[in-house]
């Protein structure tokens, strides 16, 4: 499956690389620009998930007819899965998958095998959080001969893969691991992630403000400006209330991708309103303040918020695991006392406060999100994997060198590049 926010360039490399039939767990808003003029493939998106109301005994699986954009033909599919795969399935209450089925014209009929694309996440437009089992479900009825197919993991998307290599490895001829191989033990990790992401988080800070020594000073100030407000924040657009400890969430996007940085420092170039007349106070600027709501998904994606601890726990509870790991060095990431004392204001990362299959895996070496020493634990228990470690990319190289990133792996897989 290829996922949401798949680029252009991914898609194609993909598709150029394959004579494939692609499952993508995404929303379809790219893929109507792109050229396959080279393309033999057939792409299911699996878009959302919602319980089942349509009658006592709906159908397991029910395809829509064909309909069209500009060179492609796509058909609709709804899956009826058990919601509880550990759990008797006959007797497990029952939730409906909606897959996007895009081939290119003049190739709806053509026997093609299938790619699976799982985009990370959790809780954003797609995928919702998946079991092995409603993956495998959809491959038997899919596949014309319920043979194995391929599936491509980035980030979140590479921890569902692997829960895949664990349940259902029969049904895998390959993985394609991005960015997302997942820490596994008893229990919960969540702490023993959030230890290593807070200090990995310190890390992107300092190269930032050394990068942009300039936005030291700003950042500073506005954590001040925010404190000092009434209510200790300020309104956002949407009515919701930027506070210093909001600010900091900035880090999520801002200090883990490719071009974030540069990003957020344009951000802040824009932070005040510009002061027309002389000795007026100053004031965040709307332009800012509409930045910081379009870059934060909270309000739009809250099962974000309250699912993505589970992703490291089994069988326990994370017990908001990052903000007590935050407690613990509290003075490091405290905004108002970091800005009183003349301290660097450190943004925050990824966090919420209250039988052998062919495996190949790209590791980001600087991945803000995927701890790269829990990584190589987690990789030690993977039969079979091949990995690559690089820091060419950051947590985003899928999406912003899909084709690169792709037939690396690829050729990893099918023997082209060497094991050392």
């Amino acid at each position: 499956m290829l996922a949401t926010h798949a680029q252009p360039t991914l898609i194609n490399s993909l598709l150029s690389s394959f004579s494939v039939s692609t499952l993508p767990l995404i929303h379809l808003t790219k893929l109507r620009y792109l050229n396959h003029r080279r393309s033999s493939a057939r792409t299911v998106a699996a878009m959302s998930v919602s319980n089942d109301t349509a009658g006592d005994s709906p159908k397991e699986h029910v395809a829509g007819e064909w309909f069209s954009v500009p060179e492609l033909r796509l058909r609709d599919h709804r899956f009826i899965v058990p919601l509880d795969y550990s759990a008797d399935p006959k007797a497990s209450s029952k939730i409906s998958i909606f897959a996007r089925e895009v081939v290119s014209v003049g190739k709806e009929e053509q026997p093609l095998p299938y790619l699976l694309f799982l985009q990370g996440g959790p809780g954003f437009e797609s995928p919702r959080p998946t079991e092995a089992g409603w993956l495998e479900f959809i491959r038997v009825h899919l596949v014309p001969d319920a043979g194995p197919w391929t599936i491509l993991g980035q980030s979140y998307g590479g921890f569902c893969a692997v829960t895949y290599l664990s349940f259902a490895p029969q049904g895998l001829k390959q993985v394609l691991l991005t960015g997302g191989i997942p820490p596994i033990g008893n229990g919960c990790t969540a702490d023993i992630v959030y230890r290593a992401c807070f200090e990995q988080i310190v890390c992107q800070n300092e190269k930032y403000y050394k990068r942009y020594p300039q936005d030291t000073e700003i950042v500073r100030e506005v954590c001040k400006y925010l404190s000092e407000s009434e209510g200790e924040g300020v309104h956002l657009p949407s009515g919701g209330i930027l506070t210093p400890k909001g600010l900091q969430t900035l880090g999520l996007s801002g200090l883990g991708s490719s071009t974030g940085f540069e990003r957020l420092h344009y951000m802040f170039e824009r932070v005040w309103d510009p002061v027309i007349v002389p000795g007026a106070p100053k004031k965040i600027s709307y332009h800012f303040l509409d930045a910081f709501e379009k870059w934060s998904s909270f309000h739009t994606n809250p099962l974000y918020a309250r699912m993505h601890e589970s992703i490291y726990c089994q069988g326990a509870s994370s017990r908001w695991s990052a903000h007590r790991i935050r407690a613990e060095d509290e003075g490091k990431f405290d905004a108002v006392r970091a800005a009183k004392e003349g301290r660097p204001v450190y943004f925050t990362g990824e966090m919420i406060f209250p039988w052998i299959v062919p495996v190949a895996a790209a590791v980001y070496y600087e991945d803000m999100y995927v701890n790269f020493k829990l990584v190589m634990e987690t990789a030690s228990q993977i039969a079979g994997i091949r990995l690559w470690i690089t820091n060419e990319y950051m947590h985003s190289g899928l999406r912003d060198s899909g084709s690169q990133v792709f037939d690396h792996l690829m050729g990893m897989l099918d023997g082209k590049r060497p094991l050392f």
